[in-house]
């Protein structure tokens, strides 16, 4: 089996998946929930929009029942898929969707590839952000607190303080922290990292790590949060409150997503 390919039909509510697409000139990731129907639905959407397809929540209602909200006028560019997998992470390019419904009666969003097999995508490519924030590690019983400097969901970059001696293969526990709506910091996950790299530069040590796919589905809708935020221009203790001034981002986004449906025939 070759690893750097993975087949569409081999995704499954295992995967972690998202959606990557272009706002306003800056590149964000939606997570998204697979959703498994019966083999003749299935079959059916087939027939009717090609072998290559994911059916999936509802992406616009999923991002409706957040709590953030941002100002911009949303424009999406080309949509890509990314699965996350203990093997790797994968992507398919020029990604279509589709608004349908189930025998049901509910609705749900297929993603449409061009093509069957999803090419392994360089970790340290994912979507990163910014975060400049004070944290703590945990190594062999010991704490130290670094600074992280920037974060995907797949990686992390933090510089090493002088008491902290880590080498490349190392394993760690990182304390991911945030703040809640009193600007009080709150320790929102305990995650397992490794050390890939580590470099020296002005006499500042900085360490590159790779975090447990494991956390993948939770830091994928951290990040875009935090996008979220970047976008919004309101990153001061944001992190977990709902934010009461400005437009409905939900709004915006649902209205951007709408463009890049696809609508056929629903299924009677």
């Amino acid at each position: 089996m070759d690893k750097n390919i993975l087949t569409i039909n081999k995704i499954d509510s295992q995967v972690t998946l998202s959606i990557i697409a272009i706002l306003d000139n800056k590149k964000m990731e939606l997570p998204v929930d697979y959703v498994s129907i019966s083999d003749a639905e299935l079959a059916n959407f087939k027939s009717i929009y090609g072998s290559f397809i994911v059916p999936v929540g509802d992406v616009v209602k999923e991002w409706e029942e957040q709590l953030f909200k941002v100002s911009f006028k949303g424009h999406l560019s080309k949509l890509e898929l990314i699965a996350v997998t203990d093997e790797g992470v994968y992507r398919w390019g020029d990604v279509k969707i589709f608004k349908v419904r189930l025998q049901s009666g509910k609705n749900i969003q297929l993603l449409k590839a061009m093509c069957n097999d999803g090419q392994k995508f360089n970790r340290r490519r994912g979507v990163r952000v910014d975060l400049d924030r004070r944290m703590n590690i945990e190594m062999d019983g010991q704490y130290y607190n670094v600074l992280i400097r920037d974060m995907s969901y797949c990686g992390v970059g933090f510089v090493n303080p002088e008491s902290l001696n880590i080498s490349k293969g190392q394993p760690f526990f990182l304390h991911l922290t945030d703040f809640d709506s009193k600007g009080e910091p709150v320790e929102l996950a305990r995650l397992v990292c490794k050390v890939v790299n580590t470099r020296e530069k002005n006499g500042v040590t900085t360490s590159g790590c790779i975090i447990s796919s494991n956390h993948a589905q939770f830091l994928q809708r951290y990040i875009a949060k935090k996008q979220m935020e970047e976008i919004s221009g309101k990153r001061e203790f944001v992190g977990y409150q709902k934010n009461v001034e400005g437009e409905n981002w939900q709004k915006t986004v649902a209205a951007a997503l709408e463009k890049k449906f696809e609508e056929k025939q629903e299924m009677k």
